[in-house]
C-alpha cells in the first residue's frame, strides 16, 4: 500500500470552497520519504511525475520508490469517469481495480491555518506560503501550498502515530510544478490494461495442496487494535525478569458473540496468546 499512497492523499477533500484550490491541471515532480512501522521498521524513498486534470476527472502517475533497498516501479492510471484504477509494474503486468470517487483538490473545509510564512530572502527572491492542519480519513496532515496559486510544497501525513499497530510518517516535496498537461497520452491507458478483469473488493482466496482455488466474500476488514470495549484482566511478565522476561498485557471483550481473552506485549502491542469461548454456557455447540 505505502508505495502508491502518496498520490492518492494528495486528492483531498472539499465540496465547498472556504480554503483555496489548487489549479485544476498540472503536473510535477514528488519526492517522497516514508517511515513505517508495524512491529519492524520500514523505509520508503522515491520519487514519482504526478499528472493532475481535474476537468478531464484523470490521475496519472509513474513512480520508482525503494521500500527497504527493494526497487519497486510502478505506473498508475486513474479514471475518475469509468470509476476504474490501472496499475502497471515495470513488468508490463496490469491489474485493474475499483477507484475512489472523484474529489477536488481543494483545501478541506475542516483545516486550520498553522502559519503564513516565506521561503526564501524577500529582498532576493522569495515564495510565500500557508501551512494547513487538517485530519483525513483518520490521518494527521500538515499541508504547505503557495499563497497565490495553492500550489502545493510539501506535505507532511501521520497515520496512527501514537497507536501500538501499524503507523507511518510520510514527507513529500512537490517540485518542478507547471500548470496544464503538456502531454495528454500520459492518461492513455496501455491496450494490455483494457478488457482485463476489474479486481473485486472484499474476496477470500483459498487454496488446497492440490492447487484447487475456492472464492469467497471476505468479512469487513477490521483493524488490529483492543477494541474499545475491552476491560485489562492482568499485567503480567513472562520469564524471570533477573534473566530474560517480556511484559505483557491480557485483555477480555466479546467480538461477534464470542468471548476473547486475548494476551499482547506491553511495549508494542504484539499478540502473545488468544483464548475464544463462544456460546460456553449454552446448551447447544460450543467450542474454546
Amino acid at each position: 500500500m505505502f508505495p502508491v499512497f502518496a498520490a492518492l492523499v494528495l486528492i483531498v477533500v472539499a465540496s465547498a470552497q472556504k480554503h483555496c484550490c489548487s489549479p485544476k491541471q498540472w503536473e510535477g515532480d514528488v519526492h517522497i520519504a516514508l517511515g513505517s512501522y508495524d512491529g519492524v521498521p520500514h523505509r520508503t524513498l522515491g520519487n514519482m511525475r504526478f499528472f493532475y486534470d481535474a476537468d478531464a476527472k484523470m490521475m496519472a502517475f509513474k513512480e520508482a520508490v525503494d521500500v527497504d533497498d527493494n526497487r519497486i516501479a510502478l505506473t498508475i492510471y486513474t479514471d475518475y469517469n469509468s470509476g476504474l484504477r490501472y496499475t502497471m509494474n515495470e513488468r508490463g503486468n496490469c491489474n485493474v481495480s475499483r477507484s475512489e470517487p472523484f474529489i477536488s483538490n481543494c483545501i478541506p473545509d475542516n483545516a486550520t491555518v498553522v502559519s503564513n510564512i516565506h521561503f526564501g530572502l524577500p529582498s532576493v527572491a522569495s515564495m510565500n506560503v500557508i501551512s494547513y492542519n487538517f485530519m483525513l480519513n483518520g490521518m494527521e496532515v500538515y499541508l504547505t501550498v503557495t499563497s497565490d496559486t495553492c500550489v502545493p510544497v510539501t506535505e507532511v501525513i501521520l497515520a496512527n502515530f501514537k497507536a501500538p499497530g501499524e503507523r507511518f510518517m510520510e514527507v513529500l516535496n512537490f517540485v518542478n510544478i507547471s500548470p496544464g498537461i503538456r502531454d495528454r497520452s500520459v492518461f492513455s491507458v496501455p491496450a494490455s490494461c483494457i478488457g482485463r478483469p476489474i479486481q473485486p473488493a472484499g474476496l477470500r482466496y483459498t487454496m488446497d495442496d492440490k492447487g484447487n482455488c475456492n472464492v469467497s466474500r471476505s468479512e469487513p476488514f477490521i483493524s488490529s487494535c483492543i477494541p474499545d470495549n475491552a476491560t485489562v484482566v492482568s499485567n503480567i511478565h513472562f520469564g524471570l525478569p533477573s534473566v530474560a522476561s517480556m511484559d505483557v498485557i491480557s485483555y477480555n471483550f466479546i467480538f461477534n458473540g464470542v468471548e476473547v481473552y486475548f494476551t499482547v506485549t506491553s511495549d508494542t502491542c504484539v499478540p502473545v496468546t488468544e483464548v475464544i469461548l463462544a456460546n460456553f454456557k449454552a446448551p447447544g455447540g460450543m467450542f474454546v
